[in-house]
């Protein structure tokens, strides 16, 4: 009899065939630990969702923190958002699709849609922008005391100085890799990134004022586009983006380390951005918890896949509950990001903001159910028997009552590829204090290949550590 490790966590391999493999994770996350001998890798549960501030009233379209205030625009409204989750209407924004927000010391400026609009923070005033040198925008970000704006089907942007609302109409540039219209604007550290639908370049501030206020920079431009406005982030002071290589044709998730594009997702991920009938609906933020920075991809109401840059792992995000033995899709219900003093926020499907909390095991008032699915045990095809099976936990977890009083940690598995399951059995996680439980599964039948899945539903701390089986091969 052998005893074999089970590894789970430390890969993202949810490929085209789920008979080469399916490992992932869901609403959990690795990390290494060295010099440790019981482990050299945890699995840790991700943060739920508590309610901050009840607004209602359509998505939750957009966020942003500018001078220590949060405001968000929810439905077809601009709310500012107090520390206490209470929140004060502060006028219209028309439409009903994200909007892109950003903050150049005094101004707000929210491109919807529809139309676009800047809120005055010394005059609480909400505007609509216009005049004569104003076009449409598509993305709006703010440097060097300049607004800057993308316009809608056209490679220019335009700047205006802060405190000066009229947009004067030589105060514009076209970007001059390709022809191609603008997708976003971000500023990137000193620079403008302007990435449009087959390419990004970059310029920047020149200190001279008016028509000559930027200029492209030395820096070749790169033949990747953006093919969704609402990914592309600054993460870890490093542009983040979903795009289209303007020469291969790909979709993938890109990363500019400096000025240079580099692909950061695998192929498994980038097979599911192909199959996206419309990749301008993806969405993204991130976030930091517990030393983890996080960039999280939604295809709303589809599909949620978050990138760990401090271990560049992949894994899923999932609300509600789903089959053990189906693909864990449907999405996390979180879309945008701000701060609120110390709280993390996040907008949900409800239009109400929620608050990211690393302690709490319910999201949304609900189960959150994690779980770690397998490498595939395979012994060149002979047929094996596996005796036992045991899942190292952090147990002794147990709430004082109702649910997670007693909680459990499901196992199911598959010996077809992922093709069908076995039915869930369950192995205690132990009562509160009971630190030396250990999760056992006996008797576990026959495979020739086999993938397993761990789950977690009850709202108890979910820690794993590691997973062994006791095996025996057979001659054939």
């Amino acid at each position: 009899m052998a005893r074999i490790a089970v590894p789970f966590g430390r890969s993202f391999r949810v490929g085209r065939s789920k008979a080469a493999g399916m490992t992932s994770l869901v609403n959990l996350y690795g990390e290494p630990v060295e010099g440790e001998g019981r482990t050299d890798f945890v699995c840790y549960g991700t943060p739920s969702r508590a309610l901050f501030s009840s607004i209602g009233g359509g998505n939750v379209r957009g966020q942003i923190t500018a001078s220590d205030v949060h405001y968000a625009v929810v439905g077809t409204s601009l709310y500012k958002v107090n520390a206490d989750g209470t929140n004060i209407n502060l006028g219209t924004i028309e439409g009903s699709l994200p909007v892109d927000m950003s903050h150049n010391g005094s101004q707000v400026d929210i491109v919807g849609e529809i139309k676009s609009y800047y809120f005055d923070v010394p005059t609480a005033t909400l505007y609509e922008h216009s005049g004569a040198g104003y076009e449409q925008a598509v993305s709006c970000t703010s440097l060097a005391s300049y607004t800057i704006i993308a316009c809608k089907d056209t490679g220019r942007f335009r700047w205006r100085l802060v405190n000066d609302f009229a947009w004067a109409a030589l105060n514009f540039a076209t970007a001059e890799a390709e022809s191609d219209n603008l997708v976003a604007v971000r500023a990137v550290s000193n620079d403008v990134a302007l990435l449009g639908a087959r390419s990004v370049e970059w310029w920047g501030p020149t200190g001279e004022a008016g028509a000559n206020a930027f200029a492209k920079t030395a820096t070749a431009a790169a033949n990747i586009g953006c093919v969704a406005r609402d990914t592309a982030l600054v993460v870890d002071s490093g542009l983040t983006w979903v795009g289209r290589d303007g020469l291969a044709g790909g979709v993938s998730v890109y990363r500019a380390d400096g000025y240079a594009p580099r692909k950061i997702s695998p192929p498994e991920v980038d097979n599911y951005l192909e199959q996206v009938a419309d990749l301008s609906t993806l969405r993204a933020f991130a976030y930091q918890q517990r030393g983890h920075l996080f960039y999280v991809l939604t295809l709303p109401n589809e599909w949620t896949l978050a990138w760990d840059i401090s271990t560049n792992l992949w894994s899923y995000r999932k609300s509600g509950s789903w089959a053990m033995g189906s693909d864990p899709l449907g999405g996390w219900d979180a879309f945008s990001f701000a701060i609120n003093g110390q709280k993390q926020c996040v907008g949900g499907s409800d239009g109400n903001i929620y608050q990211l909390l690393a302690d709490t095991w319910t999201d949304g008032g609900q189960g959150m159910v994690r779980e770690a699915t397998s490498v595939q045990l395979h012994t060149g095809g002979r047929l094996t028997f596996m005796s036992r099976l045991e899942l190292d936990i952090e147990p002794g977890i147990g709430l004082v009552t109702g649910q997670g009083s007693n909680p459990v940690v499901m196992a199911s598995w598959s010996d077809d590829g992922g093709k069908t399951w076995s039915n869930p059995r369950e192995a205690s996680m132990g009562t509160m204090g009971q630190h030396r439980m250990r999760a056992v599964w006996h008797g576990c039948g026959a495979y020739r290949q086999r993938i397993i899945k761990f789950r977690v539903s009850d709202p108890v701390k979910t820690v794993l550590l590691g997973a062994w089986a006791d095996v025996q091969a057979g001659a054939h």
